[in-house]
């Protein structure tokens, strides 16, 4: 699977040493600037994979911020177990060619590593780091997905009402869902809606035959990405074909946007990708101090 992706960093300070000692600074001088940033801000080894993923268990754990129930948050935490004890008992080639590199996917139903290739030419860089790249997937190396519960189930989790999550449902709140045997059945880690709308993209295999009552555009596309301009206080939803060059913007009401993707849910032909937190640090940033 290829699929193009664009990613944006948050800026950080630049390193004032590198913890990797006086041999690793050597071969680093005969590198660009931009092949450094590039060095020291992704994954490239099996302990680079393993360090980064404890560091987002921890949080899973320990993060106050997002009101999580505690049953909810302990099956997350079990989750995220699950997958290291995978991870680690799967070899990693270390990366030498230039511009590959690992990364994790976190969504509502899945954990992976991906293999990945940057596009040197769209990497930006401030303050000698990266703060925007373009890469391709080239290959989903591990995965562990989640089980899908019962709207019971998943109510119980969440400490709400079946109600709650049924009227959730229609209105597109909760993404990694199925039906079942004329069942709708949710991802146990799934998390409940927020309050701010959280951005998110869906992604079709190429060729599909997927037709969307009222928004017949999905039907070229490969990639559907929707979110919340603020500025101009609509909700944009892109619509890509890489093969085709097709991309432009469809200007939605949130209405529309609960309708668009209940739809798309309802269809199960799409991929849903909504980050459920995005920190696959490598180790030498994890430890600087």
């Amino acid at each position: 699977m290829q699929s193009k992706m664009k990613r944006a960093k948050a800026v950080k300070p630049a390193p004032k040493s590198n913890s990797r000692g006086s041999s690793h600074s050597s071969s680093t001088a005969r590198l660009s600037e931009q092949e450094v940033a590039f060095r020291y801000d992704n994954l490239f080894s099996k302990a680079d994979l393993i360090e980064s993923f404890r560091s987002i268990t921890e949080h899973f754990r320990t993060d106050r911020s997002y009101p999580y129930t505690k049953i909810f948050r302990a099956r997350k935490v079990e989750f995220c177990k699950r997958f290291l004890a995978k991870l680690e008992n799967c070899n990693f080639p270390k990366l030498t060619q230039r511009w590959w590199f690992y990364d994790f996917n976190l969504t509502g139903s899945a954990i992976e590593v991906q293999l990945c290739l940057a596009d040197d030419r769209s990497i930006i860089l401030e303050n000698g780091e990266i703060t925007d790249m373009s890469f391709t997937i080239k290959q989903t190396m591990l995965s562990l997905q989640a089980e899908y519960i019962s709207v019971a189930d998943y109510a119980m989790l969440q400490e709400v009402s079946t109600q709650v999550v049924e009227d959730w449902i229609p209105r597109g709140r909760l993404r990694n869902i199925k039906r079942i045997q004329d069942e709708w059945r949710i991802s146990e880690i799934q998390d409940r809606p927020g309050r701010e709308f959280e951005s998110v993209a869906y992604i079709m295999q190429s060729p599909h035959d997927l037709q969307i009552e009222g928004y017949p555009v999905v039907s070229i596309c490969d990639g559907i990405s929707i979110y919340h301009d603020m500025t101009m206080k609509k909700y944009v939803c892109r619509c890509d074909n890489d093969k085709e060059d097709f991309h432009e913007n469809l200007y939605l009401s949130r209405k529309e946007v609960e309708d668009l993707e209940f739809k798309l849910i309802s269809a199960d032909v799409p991929r849903t990708e909504t980050i459920l937190f995005a920190y696959s640090q490598p180790p030498r940033k994890l430890n600087r101090p």
